[in-house]
């Protein structure tokens, strides 16, 4: 597996969790912001990406909003 995805709030344990289980491993922690719906404010998805950072993701997931798309 190349990565585990958790919500954002998740990634720092996720990591740690990773680290002592598995050391050495290479697995990535991902998570995924503007979720579910895809319509959030685009400073509120700014800051929740930011914050995904700051907690040590390695891959964020944005949704997009698919009315839009469409």
């Amino acid at each position: 597996m190349a990565a585990v995805c958790v919500y954002p709030e998740f990634v720092s344990c996720a990591k740690s969790k990773i680290a002592s289980c598995l050391p050495g491993s290479k697995m990535r922690v991902a998570t995924v912001v503007n979720f579910p719906s895809g319509d959030g404010d685009l400073k509120e998805i700014e800051q929740d990406t930011k914050a995904a950072l700051d907690f040590g993701a390695d891959e964020i997931d944005l949704v997009i909003c698919y009315k839009e798309y469409l």
